[in-house]
């Protein structure tokens, strides 16, 4: 049985459309940022690498340099982006399940006229 009907589903779904519209320019606007903080990370690393001359093994140094307050901060930023840009993407999923839940609900109130 259909949670709506009739204009409800038609309006239901025109504000699903909208919804999917602005989280769609919501998962942009994540991805820049996360490329964003993702560039910000690897320069300070790399910059912290370069200057980290008394230790000779790479992945000594790495390991290092991620540590170093600056860096891990980096990190972290770069790391609550990429959760940001997941959550919209799950939004995004979630908000086309709501459509194709209307969607069929409008399709069975056509069958049944």
């Amino acid at each position: 049985m259909s949670r709506f009907s009739g204009t409800d589903l038609e309006q239901g779904k025109q504000e699903w459309l909208k919804v999917l519209d602005h989280r769609i320019d919501q998962l942009e606007t994540a991805g820049k940022e996360l490329a964003e903080k993702e560039r910000d990370y690897r320069i300070a690393l790399s910059k912290k690498l370069l200057n980290l001359n008394e230790v000779r093994s790479g992945s000594v140094k790495t390991e290092i340099a991620k540590g170093i307050e600056e860096i891990a901060q980096k990190r972290l930023d770069r790391d609550i982006a990429k959760v940001h840009y997941d959550t919209v993407q799950q939004s995004i999923y979630q908000a086309k399940i709501e459509l194709g839940v209307i969607r069929e609900d409008i399709m069975h109130e056509r069958v049944q006229r």
